[in-house]
This record gives structure tokens, sequence and C-alpha cells, in this order.
């Protein structure tokens, strides 16, 4: 039962909670302002010792990000480093470098690197985006790798205060599973989101304050066999 709460601890890393916070999975989408600072942590199942840590610092057209998942006896690191460059009619395209770092208590350490890719399509009222993670199969041992996976994912937004979207997803040669979910703004200071994902079953659920220059942001899920997880983000722009 342990080794399941660790594969999907591990996979729901490999790409968004939920589709309504997927924007920092693709190297080419925008910041949402000139600077942009988020902290965070997420909670998997219930269970201490799974629990990830995020930083990132964005800016117009470059970012960095660090992630920490674990404890002391299990734990891994990511760094990632990359910029988008804008191709005219509202397209994008990024990339960003990825440095692994695994320990394992009263074992040695390793580490690994990696590329993602992605683009981004933005006009009006339609959104499109595509990102592809670990190109290159980073492996941390002979027999520990990360696998690649890859995104689709299409946002529309009829009025200004309501979207809804949807996505594409698949990890390594597996077969792609679907996400679908939408935001409503009863307010200007509010977002309110709710979304589904087809495997493994769950529901999403998020709701996003803005004070300002600061936004405090919740996403959880509820694993329809191993409980919820909870992520808590604070956010700060310019």
């Amino acid at each position: 039962m342990l080794i399941m709460f660790f594969v999907a601890a591990f996979e729901s890393m490999l790409y968004p909670q939920s589709i309504i916070i997927e924007e920092y999975y693709n190297p080419a989408k925008p910041a949402p302002s000139r600077f942009l600072a988020s902290f965070g942590t997420r909670s998997h199942f219930g269970i201490p010792g799974l629990r990830t840590y995020t930083g990132r610092i964005s800016f117009t057209s470059f970012r960095v990000g660090i992630q920490s998942f674990g404890d002391e006896l299990y734990r891994e690191n990511m760094l990632t480093a990359g910029g988008r460059i804008p191709a005219g009619y509202g397209i994008a395209v990024g990339g960003e470098l990825v440095l692994y770092h695994q320990s394992i208590q009263d074992n040695e350490n390793r580490s690994c690197y990696s590329v993602n890719l992605g683009t981004h399509f933005q006009s009006a009222a339609v959104e499109m985006g595509a990102w592809m993670h670990n190109l290159t199969i980073p492996r941390l041992s002979p027999v520990d790798y990360v696998p690649p996976c890859y995104s689709l994912n299409i946002m529309y937004r009829p009025q200004q205060y309501l979207s809804a979207r949807c996505g594409v997803h698949s990890i390594e040669l597996s077969m792609p599973f679907f996400s679908f979910g939408v935001t409503w703004m009863p307010y200007h200071i509010v977002m309110l989101g709710v979304g589904v994902n087809s495997d493994p079953l769950y529901i999403d659920y998020s709701a996003t304050f803005v004070i300002g220059a600061v936004s405090i942001q919740y996403s959880g899920t509820n694993h329809q066999y191993l409980g919820s997880s909870h992520l808590f983000q604070l956010n700060f722009t310019q």
C-alpha cells in the first residue's frame, strides 16, 4: 500500500494536480505580470513524509524554480531555469533546463539533468498550449529514471470572469488521460474553480483570493483510493 502512495505522489508531480493551475508547467506561457514570485507547499494523501515545497520566480521572458519532495529518509530536489521567446501572432516558444537530485539516507546521492519544451498561443478569448517534459529521459540509476510526459490544453474565455479548460496528457507511451475544468470570478478579488481528471479519476477544486499585489491560492484533489491532497500557494506580483 505504501508503494502505491509513493507512485501516485511521484506521478502527480509529472503533470499538474489541477488543469486550473497548469500554467507553470509550460515554459512558453507568459507570466501574469512583469514579476511573479510564488511559494507553496503540497501535502500528498495526508502522509507527512509525502510533502512538496516549491519556490518560483518569473520575469517577462525568464524564470527559475526549485522544488523539494520527501523527508530526511528520501528526498528529491529539482532546479529549473528557462525562458520564452515570442514568435508573433500571439505565439511563443519556450524551454528550460532541469537538474534533478536524489538523496537516500545511508545511500549515495544521485543527480541528472533534462530538458523541457513548450509552445503557447493566446488571443482575446482563446489560449492553447503544449509542453513536453524530460525529453532526455534523465536517469538517476541504471533502473531509476524520470519518464517523459506530454500535455496539450486549451482554454476558452467567453466572458472576462468565466473560463472553460480541457487537456490531454500522457506519460511515456501510456494511454492518454483527460482533464476538464471551469473557473468563475464572482468578485474581482475571488476566483473559484472545479475540474475532473480521468485517470486516475478524481475531482479537483481551487480558490484564489487577491489582495493588491498578493494572492493566496488553494487547490485540492480527492483520489478515489488514496484520499485527499492539498496545495497552498502565496504569490507576489509587480
